[in-house]
């Protein structure tokens, strides 16, 4: 199933309408695989559940 789903975007992401959107609308555009991006998910949710225990949102 991962392997589907990375297929997919990865051909959206790469394609000619989707850099042409992203562009026009100011967005940046980063692509990561599976992995990579699991690391990614996984060190922000870190970070984020680091800032809201400071801010004293969480315990």
């Amino acid at each position: 199933m991962v392997e589907i789903l990375h297929n997919a975007l990865k051909e959206i992401l790469e394609s000619p309408e989707w850099k042409e959107f992203m562009e026009t609308n100011g967005f940046g555009m980063a692509y990561l695989p599976p992995e990579e991006f699991a690391k990614f998910l996984e060190n922000d949710y870190k970070a984020v559940g680091e800032l809201l225990k400071a801010a004293g949102y969480t315990s």
